[in-house]
């Protein structure tokens, strides 16, 4: 995995994975990557999962396979979300390889331990710039993963 890349990210589901996006791409940005508006352009498309339900679960399944019929044929898939934390068997559903899976409340060291070095996710970064304000999870999910 290179260090920097340009990545997009779909984010499917509550306001804890809205926080959680957020975090992955301001640190992602932070670290010199860029963020793409589409998964064609992609490097990395990440995909924040939700299983409220069994339509949402549905829907977000729906949007990994989407996700991978439409990727550059070198790009990774990472899944994030609850899906992951519900699911323990989703890499062997999927008829592809998905590079990371990543739960709730696991990402920052699943990342860190992917990328292979030290990230820094208290510098908020937005459109180039440092902000002073941002999403934070006061829960962890409808389910509580």
């Amino acid at each position: 995995m290179k260090t920097i890349f340009k990545f997009h990210v779909i984010q499917l589901g509550c306001q804890s994975n809205e926080a959680d996006s957020f975090g992955i791409t301001s640190c992602l940005l932070s670290h010199g990557c860029s963020v793409t508006d589409s998964i064609e352009d992609s490097d990395v498309i990440i995909v924040m999962t939700c299983g409220f339900a069994s339509k949402r679960y549905n829907n977000s399944i729906d949007c990994i396979k989407n996700v991978h019929k439409n990727m550059q044929s070198d790009a990774e898939i990472w899944i994030g979300g609850c899906i992951p934390a519900i699911n323990k068997n989703l890499a062997k559903e999927l008829p592809f390889d998905v590079a990371l899976f990543f739960a709730p409340r696991d990402f920052e060291q699943k990342l860190e331990t992917y990328m292979n070095f030290r990230l820094d996710f208290s510098k908020v970064v937005l459109n180039d710039k440092t902000i002073e304000s941002f999403p934070v999870r006061i829960i962890n999910g409808c389910s509580d993963n």
